[in-house]
């Protein structure tokens, strides 16, 4: 828990220094930090906790407080249980679990399969990927099918409706 304390301290930080911290700020703080993407949401949630206990001219609630971190603990848990359960399984194996919960349909109905490809293509040598670069794949993957005609995405989506930018997504 201590670590995910700094990281949240050092967000907390940031944000008062400079008066805000956008999304991105956050996203560079956590990349850097190396916070597994199981415990972004409630490392964000402990953020906003913080924060806005800090704005109650900072009376603490002492019982949300201990929940958050008793579920962040729990979080950890799980992570660090799954990540023993795959660091013991053989690469094939793995692998297979990858494609098994790719096949799932409730993965093929989401943006799970492209988030993915968008990933492994922009990734860096250490797996790290630049989330311009992530949005900038989703808008060429999905202009390139438009023009391959295609069927682009379901009808009411962005990327079926117009052609979308950074700025649109």
């Amino acid at each position: 828990m201590d670590n995910y304390d700094k990281i949240i301290e050092k967000i907390v930080a940031f944000k008062e220094a400079n008066n805000s911290i956008s999304d991105s700020d956050i996203s560079k703080i956590l990349i850097e930090e190396s916070v597994p993407l199981i415990l972004v949401d409630d490392i964000l949630e402990a953020i906003e906790l913080r924060l806005s206990n800090n704005s109650d001219n900072g009376a603490v609630n002492p019982t949300k407080t201990q929940k958050h971190d008793n579920r962040i603990a729990d979080r950890v848990k799980q992570y660090n249980s799954q990540q023993l359960e795959l660091a013991n399984m053989p690469g094939n194996m793995v692998k297979d679990c990858f494609i098994s919960d790719l096949s799932k349909a409730r993965i093929q109905t989401t943006y799970m399969p492209v988030t993915v490809l968008a990933f492994l293509r922009t990734a860096n040598e250490n797996g790290i990927a630049d989330l311009d670069s992530i949005v900038d794949y989703f808008i060429k993957f999905y202009i390139k099918r438009k023009e391959d005609g295609l069927e682009v995405e379901r009808s009411d989506s962005i990327f079926a409706k117009s052609t979308p930018t950074q700025k649109g997504c």
